[in-house]
């Protein structure tokens, strides 16, 4: 993933406001990325990131899901949930950040932590659509970094996240994710393409999730929902299909149709065409190439 930002250490801004003790990080301003065309990996932090989106199209994906943010939306990852972002969409402008809020003892005041705590305290992402005022008041927290004040940053991120929760505590989250039907279509088509052109060579569940940008934990569910079966099964059962017609429309020899489609042993092949066919490859071609009976 490549994002325009200062070649800068991760810069700390810490104030303590009512009941909580609240600390930024950011590193550069991120204004603008480009389209990615690897499949970055998935981390966690100590603390919650804020992702929102100016321009453009970002996903957000995690061991569960990939979030489809659009210009406008805002999504919330609290701490230690694994998670990447990845461009979508050509010079799109995301501001990032995290933060990391605890709660002080202290006696009668505003009981700020109880409006933020769902924010560094959850197990999946927030996410927030069509509110590009905060997105840009999320930018906004960003260009405060390069003003010189130890603390405005800081000032200005719990600003925006009171707001948030002031604005959000009454609705509930709709996530618009990778398991879209629109989404959904175009995934299918590259996975059944994926699978008819390399089920001979040996790919990973791993390497097919990278071509499609998701996760294997992604991918393995998508198989299942779309196939009933695991990717292994799959392979297999294209695997014995592409032999059987090789059996009936060449002259090879048994073993060669194997080696063709991608078994590395003979009994390897033999056990997978037996238990799909229900006999051995050279009786079901001697089956199929008998000589058929005249009806007169």
């Amino acid at each position: 993933m490549e994002i325009k930002i200062a070649p800068t250490e991760w810069r700390e801004y810490s104030i303590a406001i009512e009941n909580i003790q609240f600390r930024m990080l950011i590193s550069g301003s991120s204004e603008e990325c480009k389209k990615d065309e690897k499949f970055p990996d998935l981390h966690s932090h100590v603390s919650a990131e804020l992702f929102a989106v100016t321009k453009g199209g970002v996903q957000i994906i995690t061991d569960e899901n990939t979030l489809i943010l659009e210009q406008g939306d805002l999504v919330i990852v609290p701490p230690w949930v694994r998670h990447c972002m990845f461009c979508s969409t050509p010079k799109s402008e995301i501001a990032v950040w995290s933060f990391i809020c605890e709660k002080r003892n202290r006696g009668r005041v505003c009981d700020v932590y109880k409006k933020l705590h769902r924010y560094v305290s959850g197990d999946r992402p927030l996410v927030y659509r069509d509110v590009l005022d905060l997105c840009q008041s999320s930018m906004n927290v960003l260009s405060e970094d390069s003003k010189g004040s130890e603390i405005l940053p800081a000032i200005r991120a719990v600003e925006l996240l009171l707001s948030i929760s002031d604005r959000m505590r009454d609705t509930v989250s709709v996530e618009k994710s990778f398991e879209s039907d629109r989404y959904d279509i175009n995934r299918m088509m590259r996975l059944d393409s994926i699978i008819a052109d390399f089920c001979a060579e040996d790919i990973r569940l791993e390497g097919i999730a990278a071509e499609l940008y998701i996760s294997g934990r992604q991918l393995d569910r998508i198989v299942r929902r779309r196939y009933g079966k695991s990717l292994h099964s799959v392979m297999m059962e294209k695997r014995v299909q592409a032999a059987e017609r090789l059996l009936v429309t060449t002259d090879i020899t048994v073993e060669e149709v194997g080696r063709e489609v991608g078994f590395t042993s003979p009994s390897g092949f033999y056990r997978e065409f037996t238990r799909y066919y229900g006999t051995t490859p050279a009786k079901y071609r001697k089956n199929k190439l008998k000589p058929q009976k005249s009806d007169r």
